[in-house]
């Protein structure tokens, strides 16, 4: 096995992991996973006056499930993996869904003195570049083949 299918297959997996950890990590605060957000946006969207943010809940989802399909094939090397995760890249930098780095995120507060958004968001930035790129070569190995 070449080195960008291991890489590959790595990626596959934080995709999966990134969501085992949103489960677990919801499970803990005893919430409902995706319940408790849409929850929390329907509130948040009422409160300021705009019902229609309240559907946007809908792309949590999608994003969730795309991670659990993109994590799937990208561990089996399917090339559908790396069209999902086109797809699913500027989405994930929207809404700052980060799978990539999703276990660098959490302890990030303890080390790095604020502000820890703009640290966060670089590193999802840094990851997602990386992702990207590395999906990318190998889809074009790929299509050569």
């Amino acid at each position: 096995m070449k080195r960008i299918e291991k890489i590959i297959i790595m990626w596959g997996v934080l995709d999966l992991l990134a969501i085992a950890w949103y489960v677990g990590w919801n499970i803990y605060y005893k919430r409902f996973p995706i319940f408790h957000d849409v929850k929390m946006i329907v509130d948040n969207a009422t409160s300021f006056g705009v019902p229609a943010l309240k559907y946007l809940f809908i792309f949590g989802i999608l994003i969730y499930l795309s991670l659990i399909i993109s994590g799937v094939y990208l561990i089996k090397l399917n090339k559908k993996g790396a069209i999902i995760s086109y797809c699913q890249t500027p989405f994930r930098l929207l809404m700052v869904i980060p799978p990539s780095v999703f276990f660098i995120l959490w302890p990030i507060k303890y080390i790095v003195d604020p502000p820890q958004i703009v640290a966060g968001i670089c590193l999802v930035l840094l990851s997602e570049i990386f992702k990207m790129s590395c999906v990318v070569s190998w889809h074009r190995k790929l299509l050569k083949a």
